[in-house]
């Protein structure tokens, strides 16, 4: 899971590991770190929005790099905008 805001992770964390997920968090500085050591990871969750560049930028990331392409990608969110 990559998100700019600590709290988010953990929220995601805490929500997901207690039903048997592994979660490796990412803040948004770390997102190009790549899989970790045991490979591509199974999903990505990515914050829409944050402060360093969006999360459509992560996603053009993911889908250049070869070990990551195939893995599946969700958007997530805690901002709302108004329009």
């Amino acid at each position: 899971m990559v998100d700019n805001l600590p709290v988010n992770l953990e929220l995601a964390r805490s929500i997901l590991e207690p039903s048997g997920f592994k979660i490796i968090t990412a803040g948004e500085n770390d997102r190009g770190a790549g899989p970790g050591p045991g490979g591509p990871c199974d999903l990505i969750l990515s914050d829409v929005c944050m402060a360093g560049g969006t999360g459509y930028d992560f996603i053009q990331a993911v889908q250049a790099d070869s070990r990551l392409r195939t893995v599946p990608f969700v958007f997530i969110t805690s901002t709302m905008l108004a329009g």
